[in-house]
Parts: C-alpha cells; sequence; structure tokens
C-alpha cells in the first residue's frame, strides 16, 4: 500500500483491534493507549494482529520484529507499518 498515511493505518489498526478484542469493544481505547500493560490485547491477539498486519498491508513480519517497541500501542504499531512499507518490507 505505497503512499499509505500514518493516520490512515491508525484508524485501520484501531478499528481492527476495537472490532476484533472484547476488551476494546468493553472500554474506548486510545491510539497511545499500552495494549499489552493495560490488557487490551495479549500474546495470542498478537499473533492476530500480526496476521491482519501482513494481509491488510502485504508486509511480512519478522520474528525479531514481535518486540513490544512495533506492538505496544496503536501508533507504535502504526509507525512499525509504515517503517516496513517505507523500508520494502512487502510479503
Amino acid at each position: 500500500m505505497p503512499g499509505v498515511s500514518k493516520e490512515e493505518v491508525i484508524e485501520t489498526l484501531h478499528k481492527f483491534i476495537c472490532d476484533t478484542f472484547s476488551l476494546a469493544d468493553q472500554e474506548p481505547i486510545h491510539p497511545t493507549d499500552r495494549l499489552f500493560e493495560e490488557g487490551i490485547i495479549d500474546s495470542l491477539s498478537l499473533l492476530e494482529i500480526v496476521n491482519f498486519i501482513e494481509t491488510t498491508f502485504n508486509l511480512t513480519v519478522r520474528d525479531d520484529d514481535l518486540v513490544l517497541d512495533n506492538f505496544g500501542s496503536v501508533v507504535a504499531t502504526a509507525d512499525f507499518v509504515i517503517h516496513s512499507l517505507e523500508d520494502g518490507q512487502e510479503g
């Protein structure tokens, strides 16, 4: 998805998380909320998010990409997606 903006990625990820995970559905989450620390997602949820990213943005997420810095919040995940697209990490 060349030319996708960070705001579009944030909106897409935020909607997916809110629609998919029950805790996110119960309480409004903000793009800067700490997803793991606040119990919004767990390690299994992360696998769903990775699959969503790979499918939606045509990216390959490597094992060494699976760090809290990349997936700690919606904003952090959007930054990871944008940088991966810029680096040509397409799947």
